[in-house]
């Protein structure tokens, strides 16, 4: 009896380790976690601090295909040193617009001062001054850094931080090499919303 309780033992376990044929068509289809972020693009339109605005149509500059977009993650994270509540970002002609939206007013001023320290340190080429500058019509802390990648031409960054519509922003705007001096050098489409 004994040996026969040792030959099913046996055998279960056996059978419990076997490896098993699995057919091609059995692998079941990814299941994607959306649970933390979701990502959002737009060709033809976006929200910046509650106000709605256009994108303009792609365009082709030295025959190179410019694509105009906007994307947003949104994020269900809500940790305890998560500040940030929102994000976007839009694209058109070699100029950028990236924003984040955050709890309270202190976090973004803390993104703010500590973002020309991280620039300049990449930089062989740095040079940084406060200009004024409107905010969807409303004045904001602002800098603004010129400044030349060690690979690259000489690009200007604006950063800034305040309460626009209600909500904390910390925004920059950044033209790849090319130097912008004021906003009507912009595409239409950010002097809508940044004017200096």
């Amino acid at each position: 009896m004994k040996n026969l309780f040792t030959l099913l033992f046996l055998f279960n376990v056996s059978f419990s380790f076997a490896q098993s044929l699995i057919k091609e068509d059995s692998i079941p289809e990814p299941i994607y976690d959306t649970t933390y972020r979701i990502k959002i693009t737009s060709k033809n339109s976006f929200y910046f601090c509650s106000k709605k605005f256009r994108l303009p149509k792609d365009t082709v500059i030295n025959n190179i295909q410019h694509e105009s977009r906007f994307e947003s993650d949104i994020t269900k994270w809500k940790g305890k040193y998560n500040q940030i509540t929102g994000s976007g970002f839009i694209n058109c002609d070699l100029v950028s617009l990236r924003w984040d939206y955050f709890k309270t007013i202190e976090g973004a001023k803390v993104e703010f001062n500590g973002y020309p320290d991280q620039i300049k340190n990449q930089m062989k080429d740095f040079k940084k001054e406060k200009i004024k500058l409107w905010v969807c019509d409303q004045e904001v802390e602002a800098i603004k850094m010129d400044y030349t990648p060690f690979q690259g031409k000489k690009s200007t960054m604006i950063i800034f931080y305040g309460k626009i519509n209600g909500q904390n922003v910390f925004g920059n705007l950044s033209s790849y090499n090319n130097e912008i001096t004021k906003s009507d050098e912009l595409e239409p489409v950010y002097r809508q919303i940044i004017k200096f």
